[in-house]
Order: structure tokens, then sequence, then C-alpha cells
């Protein structure tokens, strides 16, 4: 699941400034807010996930993070205003940060120990 967010985040990259300038009828310029703002949301959803993952248990928050991010990132890509643009980014990127930050702790819990290595150096590059 970590995956297919990145892939979305990446696709944000590479595309976001074509969404600024085009959709948000806004300069190509302010595009680095936008990823200060995406910075910002991670770091702080990673601190939440800590929260979160004792509150909710590890496996809940990796969902509804998935599924609040996916949400989010669909009301961003229809709005067509660059401030409420950067607040909804600023949400989804907090479930971003809050969906990775769960994954490593989930993995060392069900996998079996033996294994753990064999898993973490496939599944690390991947997401």
């Amino acid at each position: 699941m970590g995956m297919i967010a990145n892939v979305f985040a990446q696709t944000f990259n590479a595309l976001g400034v074509f969404f600024v300038t085009d959709n948000l009828q806004t300069d190509a310029e302010f595009f680095g807010l936008q990823d200060m703002v995406m910075g910002i949301g991670v770091v702080v959803g990673a601190a939440a996930a800590g929260w979160a993952g004792t509150r909710l248990g590890l496996g809940r928050t990796v969902w509804l993070s998935m599924l609040g991010f996916g949400v989010l990132f669909a009301a961003y890509a229809r709005t067509t205003h660059f401030v409420v643009a950067l607040g909804v980014l600023l949400l989804a990127a907090v479930l971003l940060g809050s969906l990775n930050t769960p994954l490593s702790p989930l993995l060392m819990r069900e996998v079996p120990r033996r294994l753990l290595g064999r898993v973490f150096g496939t599944f690390v590059p991947v997401v």
C-alpha cells in the first residue's frame, strides 16, 4: 500500500508543475510552496503515527491513512484555488506520513524472525 502512495507522490513531483500552472492558474514559481507543505505534512504525520498506532493499532492506522490519503489526493486533483490546494495537500501529506511510519513495526510483528532480513531486503527498496 505504501508503494501505491509513493507512486502518487512521485507522479506529483513529476507532473505537479503543470498542475500548478494549468489547473490552479498560478505561476510555476509557487510549485516550491507545495513541496514545502508536503514536507511539513509528512513530518507531522510521521509524529502523529506513533500516537495513532498505539490507539488504533498499526494495521488500522495504515489502512485508514491509505483511504484518507486517496480521498484527499482526489480532492486535491479537483481543486482550482491555490490556497485551498495547499490546505488539502497538507492534510494528504499528514496521512502519507502516518501511512509510511507504522509499516516497519507492522512487518516486524507479522513476519517470522528468521525471514525478517529477506522481507526487509525486498520490501524496503520497493517502498
